[in-house]
């Protein structure tokens, strides 16, 4: 896509409260339970596991995550990153399956999937979320993630964004276990497959474009979005109905 055709609105802003204004629509898919099985595992290792670990907060933030927010996190991600890997291969892409290799802290895999040789950011997102966030402290105006810069530098080609239902922050958050509890992958288990679970993808876009909406679209700190949710951390955005169609990602060989 030609930057010149890439035309993102901004939100619109009303004193210190941001609203969105192009929005898309959640067009829920199955999510096969070998695909929740998977992530959940990864999702327990990353934390109670103690495999590997997460970071407390985000960027510039200021909340404090425990484990079982960790792993409501963590297992969301990596859903996002097998449901986006099982369309895009059922399309006819050469995409490979998500990394479940465990890291510790300050370590990470380079990139979430590759397709067809191209590296893709995989956001994920609650069903009725229209905004992608990059947290302003991890991304240059490249829209570049810094944490890679560092030794060995690498570049996305592709951002993509898959919104998972139902919301799993709040699903975990009336699950959180007594104070004590031991947790294990029997106790998650049925809090998962008691639900129905359903994945879209709002679409793509190619780094050049991510890198317009750096430059162009911010969201500070302490902001109210839609008037009501505070920004805890700076942020770029982008709106969900700005993103391309997914499929355009395959054959797109460099």
């Amino acid at each position: 896509m030609p930057i010149h055709e890439f035309n993102p609105a901004p939100l619109t802003r009303q004193g210190d409260s941001f609203f969105i204004n192009r929005k898309k629509t959640f067009q829920g898919i199955p999510v096969p339970d070998e695909l929740l099985k998977r992530s959940l595992r990864f999702a327990f290792d990353m934390t109670y596991g103690q495999k590997g670990q997460h970071r407390p907060n985000r960027s510039g933030g200021d909340i404090q995550r425990d484990d079982w927010i960790l792993f409501a996190n963590t297992f969301q991600g990596k859903l996002a990153e097998f449901c986006l890997q099982s369309q895009l291969a059922g399309a006819g892409a050469d995409i490979p399956e998500p990394d479940t290799e465990t890291w510790a802290l300050g370590q990470w895999d380079r990139y979430d999937l590759i397709s067809d040789g191209k590296k893709i950011n995989v956001k994920s997102a609650a069903y009725f979320s229209n905004l992608l966030l990059l947290e302003k402290h991890d991304w240059n105006d490249k829209a570049e993630y810094l944490p890679n810069m560092e030794d060995d530098p690498m570049f996305y080609d592709y951002f993509a964004l898959v919104r998972i239902k139902p919301d799993i922050k709040t699903l975990f958050r009336k699950q959180r276990p007594k104070a004590g509890q031991i947790v294990t992958e029997k106790f998650i288990w049925p809090i998962v497959k008691n639900e129905i679970w359903q994945y879209d993808i709002p679409g793509q876009l190619p780094r050049e474009a991510v890198a317009h909406c750096i430059q162009n679209q911010k969201l500070p700190k302490n902001a109210l979005l839609n008037g009501r949710i505070r920004m805890d951390a700076s942020n770029y955005y982008i709106q969900a109905g700005d993103f391309r169609n997914i499929h355009e990602i395959i054959g797109q060989k460099h």
